[in-house]
C-alpha cells in the first residue's frame, strides 16, 4: 500500500537545509561583493533578491503580488 504524508506549510518552513545544500548555495548562488564579502546573509535573502528581480519586469500594478508569489515558490523549492 502506498501512502503519502502531507506536510503543513508550517512544517515545510522547519525543515533544515542539508550541509551540501548550504555549501552549494554559498559557492554558486550567494551574491558576494568583488572582494568576496557576502551580500546575501542567508538563503532567504537570495530568494528575496531573485523574486524581486523576477517581479520587477511585471507591470507596476501587479508587481508586489508577483513578488509574493515568486518568493513563496522559491521558498518551496521552485527553480
Amino acid at each position: 500500500m502506498n501512502s503519502v504524508i502531507k506536510l503543513a506549510d508550517k512544517d515545510i518552513d522547519n525543515i533544515p537545509f542539508q550541509e551540501a545544500s548550504l555549501d552549494i548555495w554559498d559557492r554558486k548562488y550567494r551574491l558576494s561583493a568583488k572582494d568576496g564579502t557576502p551580500i546575501d546573509a542567508s538563503m532567504d535573502d537570495t530568494y528575496k533578491r531573485v523574486a524581486r528581480a523576477l517581479a520587477d519586469v511585471e507591470p507596476a500594478s501587479v508587481r508586489e503580488q508577483w513578488y509574493e508569489r515568486f518568493l513563496w515558490a522559491l521558498r518551496r523549492g521552485a527553480i
